[in-house]
Parts: C-alpha cells; structure tokens; sequence
C-alpha cells in the first residue's frame, strides 16, 4: 500500500512539473521589422529578423529614375546609417532590372522597431539621402 502511494504522488508530482515546464521555456520567435523609404531616384527596403540565434539583414535598392538604360551596370554606392548607433555599407553594380540586393548580418548590435536609418545612396559625387521608416 505504501509503494502504491508512493508512485501515486510520484506521478502527481511529475505531472505538475511537465504542465508547468512549457511554460518556462524562452519563447524564440524572431523578431522581423522592415523599414522602407524612397528619394527621387531610389526606393530602399531593409527587412531585419534576429533572434537569440543571430541577426539577418536583406536590404533591396531599386533605381526609379530617369535615364533607367544608362544606370544599368553602373557601380552604385550605399551607407545606412543607425542615428542610434552603427552603420554600414556597400558598392555594388546595378543589375538589368535596376535593383541591388544584399542579404548580410552587418550591423553589429540590435536593432529596434522604432529606428531611424538614414540611407545615401547613388553614384560617387550624386548621393541623395533620405530616410526609413518602420512599416
């Protein structure tokens, strides 16, 4: 009889603890944000996911100017700048659809929702700049 208590308050115990374990564990869903702005000749998207895993960074320049023939495969120049901290950049050529992708981990620290990224971007000596907003 006792053996049989025993195992009964074993199993009453166990169960608690396993209704109780999910409840403990870290909720990893990554964070996604995207922020989006356009110049005069440029739209930009920049969608960030980071977890306790790490961080991604995949950004997309579109050219949306005038002269679209004369712009492919022209080098283009690019800095995001974090107005909170951090920036990074690139030089890459236009492809046959006037868009730049880049998928990276770059910028070193979180990144938050609320960000203000300020984005250069064009041919050396003709960068426009403007800003990304959280969509």
């Amino acid at each position: 009889m006792k053996a049989k208590t025993f195992y009964l308050k074993a199993l009453i115990i166990f169960s608690i603890i396993f209704m109780f374990l999910p409840a403990c564990q870290n909720n990893n869903s990554p964070e996604v944000f995207t922020f989006t702005g356009e110049g005069e000749n440029w739209t930009v998207s920049q969608e960030v996911t980071q977890s306790e895993n790490g961080k991604q960074s995949k950004i997309k320049i579109e050219y949306i100017g005038h002269n679209f023939e004369e712009a492919i495969g022209t080098t283009i120049h690019y800095t995001f700048i974090y107005l909170n901290g951090g920036s990074f950049y690139g030089n890459q050529v236009l492809d046959e659809n006037g868009i730049i992708e880049d998928m990276s981990g770059r910028t070193g620290r979180k990144i938050y929702e609320n960000e203000e990224i300020q984005v250069e971007i064009g041919e050396y000596g003709k960068e426009e700049r403007f800003m990304l907003n959280a969509n």
